[in-house]
């Protein structure tokens, strides 16, 4: 009876050589997956932060039942008293805030020209 069974071969200069280029060209093909990789698991860990952003900026939203938007105002100085100014909503004429005029909004009312025409 004929069979075949592995037995030990010690390997000629040439055969190791053949073996080493395999090798090579292996360990190039290696590393050029474990580049691509890298450069996967990046653009992969970037798309899930846009995403955690995204749930995260929904579900606030959600919860609180508001968001902030960019909308135009009205500031009335001096309103509703002297040194004080009103923040008004001009689309919905909904009063956002009153609040104390800051130090430099108080100097803006004073005339420092005297009253002198050129």
């Amino acid at each position: 009876m004929r069979m075949i069974e592995d037995v030990k071969h010690i390997l000629s200069r040439e055969e190791k050589l053949e073996i080493a280029d395999e090798l090579a060209q292996a360990i190039q093909k290696q590393k050029m997956v474990e580049d691509e990789k890298s450069i996967y698991m990046s653009d992969y860990k970037a798309e899930m932060k846009k995403c955690d952003t995204k749930v995260a900026d929904l579900s606030r939203k959600i919860n609180n039942g508001f968001e902030m938007r960019p909308t135009e105002v009205l500031v009335a100085y001096d309103s509703p008293q002297p040194g004080w100014k009103r923040i008004v909503n001009l689309s919905t004429s909904e009063v956002i805030r009153e609040e104390l005029m800051t130090p430099e909004e108080l100097q803006q009312k004073l005339d420092f020209t005297g009253g002198a025409e050129e």
